[in-house]
């Protein structure tokens, strides 16, 4: 990401400085609540029968906040964010 100007950085949330995110499967939390959006696009994630929807994304489980994969890829080194490390590690 090599824009200063990107829309998505107007406002960044609190955590999105160094924080680790996890490729996520959508789970619909409720029958009231089908899904949610990614926090920098608001592009729609939701289990796979949602249309429109992305089924996995990247989740930062804190704060349940979602970020879609294009917005990992583009916004991932300008805020630090890493993966989880895998366990034994």
């Amino acid at each position: 990401m090599n824009d200063p100007d990107d829309w998505r950085l107007e406002a960044p949330p609190t955590w999105s400085h160094y924080a680790v995110l996890a490729m996520t499967t959508y789970k619909q939390p409720s029958a009231a609540w089908d899904h949610d959006h990614c926090t920098f696009c608001y592009q729609k994630i939701a289990e796979p029968h949602i249309p429109n929807a992305l089924p996995r994304a990247w989740l930062f489980a804190p704060t349940n906040e979602w970020v879609c994969p294009s917005c990992f890829d583009d916004l991932a080194t300008h805020f630090n964010w890493n993966r989880p490390t895998p366990a034994g590690r």
